[in-house]
Order: structure tokens, then C-alpha cells, then sequence
């Protein structure tokens, strides 16, 4: 998407910037350039309106406007804060990034106990600027908390005071001068947790109940019960093995016993999900590629349309 940026990203940070720093956008300023449609927002005139963020109110507006994140009931949002690890946020919203076009990625240089460092990068010549590495830092100030992360600071290694906490214990302060590409965060504790989204709990996590394939062997049921619980998890059979507390080459073995796979499946519990949700919801196409654990879109439309013969949506149409 060269020269745009996603419409749920600028609605975030914008959306932030009004509630929680009023002044840091002028009354009055107009944002019809930022208004966007289904291809995203021009990139230019959102930038414009970060930096004259950051000349009125500070660098520290732009932290604060990833609050927005805590209240915010979104499929996107459910597929990350349904984690039970820090760096499997960040293995699902690299997932996430292709599925909008992202132009930015967010990868781990670091990790270690209680601790991992982040570097907010572009995939094309031009990095970041300052101020998106400063929206994008305050996002995930929201997205770990939610996540479990207890006694959470942020520091920026790479700017002129590296020891500083931009972010200690639920408060802010004024990061020194940049850059600031690389975060530092680090907790006193993690407690996986996932804040209850209404109306999302009940279309996303009744699927625990359901079992709408033939999972009539037990290897099988148990399997696909697992998967149903975090479909945006990129599953492994080493993983669910763990889970389930038996060896990979058992649970191999116990499925090839039952006519299947394990990557058989993983694919027909996806499937199976998306053409429910593309039945029953309103989300998006997009939406229920990504909440249903497929790559990027052509994934989804190819192993959607190899199982039931046509792509999602055509399956949608069908509907009306």
C-alpha cells in the first residue's frame, strides 16, 4: 500500500491523540485528508498531523494515544490479546501485517526472563519516522498489559537517555530526544489474561463447544478443541503435543490411525470456522481470514476455496 497507511491504525492513534491529549491536535484542524476509504489513508497528511502532535503536546501524547487500545472491542485486537506469551503478540501481529499490507514490522532482537526488545522497522527504503515509532511503542504499552505484563516499563535504548522510562507502572513521562526504533520493555510478572470483549466472546470462543467437523476420534477432538481455542495461533504439532502431554510421534501415529494429519486438520478446523463465520457474522472477509489463522489473504482464498469450491467471498454472496 505505498504512500497509505491502514484505516485502523490512523483511527487508533487519532482516535487516542482527541481522548486523551485534547490539546496535542488543534480545534478546528481539518481531517478530511485522513478520512481514507477502503485502500487506507494517504500517508503524508496522517504524518502531518502526528508531528504537529508531537510540536504541541510532546513526544508523550503519542505514547498515551495506544490507550485507546484498552477499551476497544475489535476480531483484530481479540486474535492478539488472546495470547498467552509476549512474543506470540508479536508472532500474530507479523501475521497481521500481511493481511493489511503493513509497511512496518515490529521484530525481536532480544528476550530474555521478564524482558524483550523490540525494533519498530519498515519493509521498504524509508524507515519509520520518530513520531509512528512513538505511536507504535505506545500500542504495545497497551497490547502487553492486556496480555498479563505486570509492573511494565518501557525504555528507549537508542535515544539520548537510554536509562529513562518513557513508561513505568501505568505512567508516562517525556521520552528524551530520539530515536526511537528499538524498545526496551520489561514486567515484574506475567499472568496471561485476555479481557472479555462482548459480543466477540460469544462469536469467537463458542467454537469450544462445537463439533461441527468429524471429530469423532479422540485424538482428534482433542486436537481440533485446542485449536478452536486460539485459531490465530500458528500452530505446531510439537505445540499441541506439549498441550496435550503426549509425544509428537504418538499423537502422529494416533492420527494417522484416525484417517488424519495434523496438517489436514489444523487446515479443516480453519476452514471449517471460516465458512461459519462468513455464514453467520458480519466481519469482513479480511477479518475472518486473519482471526481464522490463514498466512495472508491469497492463503485463505486458496485453501477455502480447495475445500469447498469456491472462494470466501463467493461462499459470502451466497449468503444473500
Amino acid at each position: 500500500m505505498a504512500g497509505r497507511i491502514n484505516q485502523i491504525i490512523v483511527d487508533v492513534v487519532i482516535g487516542g491523540l482527541k481522548r486523551f491529549s485534547p490539546g496535542a491536535i488543534p480545534e478546528g484542524l481539518d481531517l478530511s485528508a485522513i478520512a481514507g476509504d477502503e485502500t487506507g489513508v494517504p500517508l503524508e497528511p496522517y504524518r502531518e498531523v502526528l508531528e504537529i502532535a508531537r510540536q504541541r503536546a510532546g513526544a508523550r501524547c503519542l505514547l498515551e494515544a495506544g490507550k485507546t487500545l484498552g477499551d476497544l472491542s475489535d476480531p483484530i485486537l481479540f486474535v492478539l490479546l488472546n495470547s498467552d506469551r509476549v512474543e506470540l503478540v508479536i508472532e500474530k501481529e507479523a501475521r497481521l501485517g500481511r493481511f493489511i499490507h503493513s509497511r512496518h514490522v515490529v521484530r525481536v532482537l532480544e528476550q530474555g526472563d521478564r524482558r524483550i526488545v523490540l525494533e519498530h522497522a519498515s519493509l521498504g527504503p524509508e524507515p519509520p519516522r520518530e513520531t509512528e515509532d512513538l505511536a507504535a511503542a505506545g500500542q504495545h504499552i497497551s497490547l502487553l498489559e492486556q496480555v498479563g505484563c505486570g509492573g511494565l516499563r518501557l525504555r528507549f535504548p537508542g535515544s539520548e537517555d537510554p536509562d529513562l522510562c518513557a513508561y513505568a507502572d501505568g505512567a508516562y513521562q517525556e521520552p528524551s530526544p530520539g530515536p526511537y526504533a528499538v524498545w526496551h520493555f520489561a514486567w515484574e510478572r506475567f499472568e496471561p489474561t485476555r479481557r472479555p470483549m462482548a459480543g466477540l466472546d460469544e462469536l469467537l470462543l463458542a467454537r469450544e463447544a462445537r463439533q461441527e467437523l468429524s471429530e469423532s476420534g479422540t485424538s482428534t477432538t482433542a486436537i481440533a478443541g485446542l485449536i478452536r481455542r486460539d485459531l490465530g495461533r500458528t500452530w505446531t504439532l510439537t505445540d499441541v503435543a506439549q498441550r496435550l502431554d503426549v509425544a509428537p510421534r504418538s499423537l502422529q501415529r494416533a492420527l494417522a490411525a484416525e484417517g488424519t494429519s495434523f496438517s489436514e486438520l489444523v487446515d479443516a478446523v480453519r476452514v471449517d470456522e471460516a465458512r461459519r463465520l462468513l455464514e453467520t457474522s458480519e466481519l469482513s472477509v479480511t477479518q475472518i481470514g486473519y482471526v481464522c489463522g490463514f498466512a495472508d489473504t491469497s492463503h485463505f482464498s486458496r485453501r477455502f476455496k480447495k475445500r469447498l469450491g469456491r472462494a470466501p467471498s463467493q461462499h459470502r454472496a451466497r449468503r444473500a
